[in-house]
């Protein structure tokens, strides 16, 4: 909620302390709200990786970390303080929590108990808010509908969670999305993955048999139950990872792109999903490389057929000759 917060670089040590300090009846750490004020919108600027560094105790010194937990025998972080901190929210804040515990994914992360909880809190002043489906719309890019959870897809997301956390096997059907059913799937779930765009929740598996990474589409599996525990559990994520940060492609994919019918703008948004550069030859013309892995050849493809003569393919020559095969064989529909 930094969009409303006035304090936009806070610095975490000192509230720490201060906070600690107050608790523990040290009435020199309690300041006046000027002075707390003056403190944290001063010129100190904590990039992210200070402000991660310090809340896991990570800086170089003790002054330098926050001590906000501290490790147990078996090496959990702990908060130091069980103390409640009341926290006081903006109206604005209120208004976007309250918003988005109506929306269907809300039950995805919170079981309806602490949704009743939440609601019963923020519903008493709703009228307030200015954020609802007449007054505010999110305007998505895509075409897509908004997802809406089941129940059965809520208990298949915390079918999914539970495998992870205990280290198991997961056994279900599945969709794909060239319309094959896979029934009865082994497989070692590690992530989810949740797209803000499309609303949509995957869940990222390695697949033992196939020796390869695969993502599922929550909405699209069917029959879903707990395996047993995975044996050589840290083999299997090595092989997991390792299929994730497979290299690249030797020779990216060179395109030169026509300035016509918002040519750059389609070509940008298309390869969205893609480590990309753009650049202008001697000549003016507009080249971008698109980097991509061996398995993404034929998704190329399909955006390069897609684009049509807002790009000319300048290379590699596989891609070139594989783009040209598929005009050639569609020519003959017609010949």
């Amino acid at each position: 909620m930094s969009l409303f917060n006035e304090y936009q670089n806070k610095n975490f040590t000192f509230l720490t302390r201060y906070i600690i300090g107050a608790i523990d009846g040290n009435f020199d750490a309690q300041m006046t709200p000027e002075k707390i004020k003056e403190l944290l919108v001063g010129a100190e600027k904590l990039t992210y990786e200070d402000i991660s560094e310090e809340l896991s105790n990570q800086k170089d010194t003790l002054e330098e970390n926050a001590v906000l937990f501290c490790p147990d025998d078996n090496g959990n972080l702990l908060p130091i303080c069980n103390n409640p901190l009341p926290i006081r929210t903006t109206r604005a804040e209120r208004a976007w929590l309250y918003y988005y515990l109506q929306k269907p994914e809300a039950k995805l992360f919170l079981d309806d108990e602490t949704i009743n909880i939440l609601n019963k809190a923020l519903s008493h002043n709703a009228m307030d808010y200015p954020l609802n489906d007449n007054t505010f719309v999110i305007k998505e890019i895509s075409t897509e509908k908004e997802k809406h959870y089941s129940s059965y897809n809520i208990l298949c997301f915390r079918t999914f969670l539970k495998a992870i956390h205990e280290k198991r096997y997961i056994i279900t059907d599945n969709k794909a999305l060239n319309g094959t059913i896979y029934k009865d799937k082994k497989l070692i779930p590690f992530r989810f993955e949740y797209s803000r765009q499309t609303h949509n929740m995957c869940v990222s598996v390695y697949d033992p048999t196939e020796e390869r990474s695969i993502k599922l589409n929550l909405l699209k599996v069917e029959n879903t139950r707990l395996g047993e525990a995975v044996e050589h559990y840290e083999e299997y994520e090595k092989k997991y990872l390792d299929f994730l940060t497979i290299k690249y492609e030797p020779v990216p994919l060179t395109i030169k792109i026509s300035d016509h019918y918002n040519g750059f703008d389609r070509t940008t948004y298309t390869f969205a999903n893609f480590k990309r550069e753009s650049f202008r030859d001697d000549d003016g013309n507009i080249i971008m490389n698109v980097y991509y892995r061996k398995f993404q050849s034929k998704a190329i493809i399909d955006k390069l057929l897609f684009l049509g003569s807002a790009v000319t393919i300048l290379g590699p020559q596989n891609i070139i000759d594989t783009y040209l095969n598929i005009i050639k064989e569609t020519l003959k529909n017609y010949s």
